[in-house]
């Protein structure tokens, strides 16, 4: 008997690597498969001259603003998942202030001018805005995989829940970005870092959980 438990206990720990291993090169491929959507986002925005977004949930998403119950009309927003929408022509990314996750838009500048220029203003934000009509493709959940936080270049922190924005630009710009991921229970610096490059629109996938000042120091590096 004793003879057994040592055999079983030396298979153990030989397979348990295995499982573990495994368990990364899947944790990898989807931190792959989202930076490669990015990617695609980033393109889609430029050929069609289109302001784009990708919409992510960390979680309590629907309950965000509205307080406990969902916006009249709009899906259930699952914890952990994306996906992409897109407005005709130019769309300004507001700056938002945050306190995990709560989001605050600073308020609109001060309308000029005369009634009728205010009314076409309008009448052109609202053609151009996001909203019932515009389109909203792709909804995805991630597997194996958390958003532990997301930083944007239009917030002043990083978010760990709410509902958070990444724009593309038509000119083919985008925003800097630090998007973290981590497995379940998994220790607090491991996971994966996209860093999404401005100019370049170059999405990497960095080993850690990085915070975004590292990020952005870091990001002509490569």
């Amino acid at each position: 008997m004793v003879v057994v438990v040592t055999l079983l206990a030396v298979m153990a720990s030989m397979v348990s690597p295995t499982f573990r291993s495994v368990s990364g090169i899947e944790a990898r491929t989807e931190a792959a498969r989202l930076a490669a959507e990015i990617r695609a986002l980033r393109g889609h925005a430029a050929v069609t001259g289109n302001t784009c977004r990708m919409v992510f949930c960390i979680e309590d998403c629907n309950a965000e603003e509205e307080g406990d119950e969902a916006p009249a009309g709009t899906v259930d927003q699952g914890s952990n998942s994306y996906w992409r929408e897109c407005a005709t022509g130019q769309v300004a990314a507001e700056k938002e202030r945050s306190r995990n996750g709560e989001r605050v838009v600073e308020p609109p500048r001060r309308e000029t001018g005369s009634e009728e220029s205010r009314a076409l203003r309008a009448e052109l934000a609202s053609k151009s805005a996001f909203g019932d009509g515009q389109s909203a493709t792709g909804r995805r959940k991630l597997s194996g995989l958390r958003i532990a936080s997301i930083w944007t270049a239009h917030q002043e922190a990083p978010y760990t829940k709410g509902t958070a924005y990444l724009y593309f630009r038509p000119s083919g710009t985008t925003e800097s970005a630090s998007i973290v991921l981590q497995p379940e229970g998994a220790a607090p610096d491991d996971g994966y870092t996209l860093q999404v490059s401005p100019l370049s629109g170059k999405v990497s996938v960095l080993r850690g959980a990085l915070e975004p000042d590292a990020v952005r120091d870091g990001e002509e590096e490569e």
